[in-house]
């Protein structure tokens, strides 16, 4: 059986749009399509430095153009600057909680003692 269904990546998740009506545990094969759903583009003017465009040029010629390379550049740096913050923010949590979650993992530790 194959179907085609929409999903959203999100924290190292594909979450389906739609019920999938599938059994658990069941393995399937994901054949990803990436749909760009923000193509309304607003020209914009932007200042680089003479150095920086000929960087950008060398790297393009596999784009359709200085301007497509740039927004997958830009995206790429502004999903790594969202993964930071929230490795920032789960550090945070565990820095807070740690005293608890150490004596946590000591208790389990004693249980495990060989006599």
């Amino acid at each position: 059986m194959n179907r085609t269904i929409e999903a959203i990546y999100r924290n190292g998740v594909l979450r389906p749009l739609q019920p999938l009506d599938l059994p658990e545990e069941l393995r399937v094969i994901l054949d990803i399509h990436i749909e760009y759903f923000w193509s309304m583009e607003v020209k914009t003017s932007i200042t680089l430095s003479s150095s920086l465009i000929t960087a950008i040029d060398e790297q393009a010629e596999s784009f359709k153009n200085r301007s497509a390379f740039i927004e997958v550049a830009v995206r790429a740096f502004l999903a790594q600057r969202q993964h930071e913050a929230r490795e920032s923010s789960d550090l945070a949590i565990i820095t807070e909680r740690a005293d608890r979650l150490n004596a946590e993992a000591a208790e389990v530790l004693e249980y495990q003692v060989i006599p």
